[in-house]
């Protein structure tokens, strides 16, 4: 058949959540003194922006600690994942070549496919390709890991930060204010938006190229 122009069409899915029709609250799971506080009701900003300041207790500090080491290990274990993969993609493009100027053919007989070093070097590339794609999926859950374990970091990091952008509502806090160490997170504050929905997703390393802002999306 004859070439001819078209659309390409391609597509990523991604599992999510939806955070809010109308707002997010603003939570932190630090302890300590409020040191500085950067917003007040009624302010308006952007995903980011310094809420409030803490000086963390000891057991804030000890919190804060644990959940920075697991995101530089998270980032350890990324990096390791990443060159792995370049390792196995020239491994794979070299077991494809060795394959293709050697046996490889179009439409091969039967007694090609017989031919030992045929199968030898076909399963090799087969095997080599095999080898790529799952590390990509590794890759995959490396840089998932990473985004969780960053989010594990903010809600115990002593700098307290809009999730999303929007309108400041139910600011609770002030400077000398303490928040005590407990079991689940405190409310900061509420972020709201003017009703529009706010949906929350993560995307593979392989994935994060393919998206723009603006783009249209299907939830």
């Amino acid at each position: 058949e004859k070439a001819k122009l078209s659309t390409l069409v391609s597509t990523v899915s991604a599992s999510g959540q939806i955070l809010s029709t109308n707002g997010v609250i603003v939570t932190t799971q630090a302890s300590g003194i409020v040191k500085e506080v950067f917003v007040t009701d009624g302010a308006t900003v952007n995903a980011g922006d310094k809420i409030m300041e803490m000086i963390l207790d000891l057991q804030g500090q000890q919190k804060a600690s644990a959940a920075w080491s697991s995101y530089l290990s998270a980032q350890n274990t990324l990096a390791a994942a990443k060159s792995k993969l370049h390792t196995l993609q020239s491994a794979m493009f070299k077991a494809n070549q060795a394959f293709v100027n050697d046996k490889g053919v179009f439409n091969p007989s039967i007694e090609q496919k017989a031919d030992p070093k045929y199968i030898q070097e076909n399963a090799e590339w087969l095997a080599a390709e095999a080898d790529y794609k799952n590390q990509s999926a590794v890759n995959g859950q490396a840089q998932a890991s990473v985004t969780s374990s960053w989010q594990a970091y903010q809600a115990v990091s002593k700098v307290v930060t809009a999730p999303v952008g929007g309108t400041v509502g139910d600011f609770i806090y002030a400077k000398g204010m303490n928040i005590a160490a407990g079991t689940t997170a405190q409310k900061v504050a509420t972020i709201r938006n003017n009703g529009k929905p706010i949906a929350q997703f993560n995307l593979s390393e392989l994935d994060v190229g393919k998206v723009k802002a603006g783009q249209k999306a299907s939830v």
